[in-house]
């Protein structure tokens, strides 16, 4: 897409934004900071990889987006939400499409839950960002690929499904469960899954699943499954998370587990991160392990400052350690 069709793109969500009647939201976050790594080559989540250089670069992934709630009477709503990623240290876009992250139309009822098709998380997802400290962002970071134990081809295939159709239940006496089908389109794969979830006050206990079945030709992402389980207990002076998930491939004959061990706790005006992970017997990378550390301080509710750092390490004994200080905006 050319710059000025994406442009285009965007003043035209801004200018729906202003003229409809529902209400609508124009949301984001903005984040940079100063990072510096070891160049070592153990698979580090969020790190800089083998480079050693100063790096400008963000920790949670820059966004604008929109997204609209219309009253239909009854209980019934209608809504919609679009994001777009960009780059800030550059003020450029990514390489995809500008809505790639989110985009999504629904229905919902107030006291059943939300009907919604389009691009968006799958439902294990939830599970997974609710149990990583650092929420899948910056240096410190589980990330996609520990959370999910390398399930699918990539972290974003793995995330998110295209040509979607979802529901999401209303909360009740604690528990939700999502259904989310993403549809076969041109021989391309589709991916199943749901979770279910239990939210009290200071018990949360999820169970998710994905399944993944490619109509191409063998690929590394070809009849992948997936699942995972969460418990996190409140202590009021910490959060304590345990975590554990399981991929199989059956095309290439693999088994893949990851176990988690995390906590985060309020100190200050902020909050501590803490996160230890493990992954034994995938077949991409050799056995890995990672700890990541951080620290936020909270100028306000939707600006703060980070300092995190983030140990990979591998069975061949290869270590990266990287860490990175900066600010996130949000509004």
């Amino acid at each position: 897409m050319s710059r000025s069709k994406f442009v285009f793109t965007i003043l035209a969500a801004a200018s729906f934004t202003a003229a409809a009647q529902s209400k609508v939201e124009i949301y984001g976050v903005v984040d940079l900071g100063i990072t510096k790594g070891n160049g070592g080559t153990a698979n580090n989540a969020g790190a800089n990889g083998t480079s050693d250089a100063w790096q400008v670069k963000q920790a949670s992934a820059s966004r604008v987006g929109f997204r609209g709630v219309e009253d239909l009477g009854g209980g019934l709503t209608a809504q919609f939400q679009l994001e777009h990623r960009f780059n800030p240290d550059t003020g450029d876009y990514n390489t995809k499409q500008p809505f790639f992250m989110q985009s999504t139309v629904g229905l919902s009822h107030k006291d059943i839950g939300t009907l919604w098709m389009g691009r968006d998380f799958i439902p294990a997802f939830w599970v997974a960002i609710k149990s990583d400290p650092f929420g899948m962002d910056g240096v410190g970071q589980v990330g996609p690929a520990n959370l999910y134990a390398d399930f699918a081809s990539s972290s974003e295939n793995a995330s998110r499904t295209n040509n979607t159709v979802g529901f999401k239940s209303k909360r009740i006496n604690g528990f939700s469960f999502d259904l989310a089908y993403g549809m076969h389109e041109q021989l391309t794969s589709a991916q199943s899954g749901f979770n279910v979830q239990y939210q009290a006050e200071r018990l949360y206990a999820g169970l998710g699943y994905a399944k993944k079945n490619n109509a191409v030709a063998a690929t590394a992402a070809v009849n992948d499954e997936f699942l995972n389980v969460a418990v996190h207990y409140n202590f009021d002076v910490l959060r304590l998370i345990g975590y554990v998930a399981q991929a199989k491939n059956k095309n290439f004959n693999y088994d893949s587990m990851e176990y988690l061990l995390a906590l985060d706790a309020p100190v200050g005006p902020g909050r501590v991160k803490a996160a230890y992970t493990k992954v034994r017997g995938d077949y991409k990378l050799n056995d890995r392990e990672k700890l990541g550390l951080g620290y936020d301080y909270n100028l306000s509710k939707q600006t703060r400052l980070y300092a995190d750092v983030g140990v990979g390490r591998q069975k061949d004994k290869s270590t990266n350690t990287t860490f990175s200080v900066g600010i996130r905006k949000a509004f």
